[in-house]
């Protein structure tokens, strides 16, 4: 019985990481047809060292899914602006704004069309 519970957990354990390194493989593979669509999209060159990686992405993930259910249930403070296209220099300003107050965070900025992240002291 003991031999068996034991077994069961060294094999989840070993699935849990055989399923991480296969995720991690697969993300170094689409990783280049990502950044190139990504860049399309937001019409500036984005740098392969702009991704986090795969363990920190998971945790960033469940963060904005908790966040986002206690904004849409009304458990915590949001506040939503719609922007139109002529005003990307006004959010790309508001985002500086906020990442100079989230010292210790990751921000994201846009200075001459290269795509740059850094971590606040």
């Amino acid at each position: 019985m003991v031999f068996r519970i034991m077994q069961r957990s060294l094999m989840t354990g070993r699935q849990e990481r055989i399923q991480i390194l296969t995720r991690m493989n697969r993300g170094r593979a689409a990783a280049p047809s990502f950044l190139a669509s990504l860049s399309d999209a937001l019409g500036e060159p984005i740098a392969a060292s702009a991704l986090v990686p795969l363990l920190e992405s998971d945790v960033l993930l469940e963060v904005f899914r908790n966040c986002y259910h206690l904004a849409v249930n009304g458990g915590l403070l949001r506040y939503r602006k719609f922007f139109r296209a002529s005003e990307a220099r006004l959010v790309f300003q508001l985002a500086d704004c906020l990442a100079d107050r989230m010292i210790g965070s990751v921000a994201f900025s846009s200075q001459s069309r290269a795509r740059t992240a850094e971590r606040l002291p």
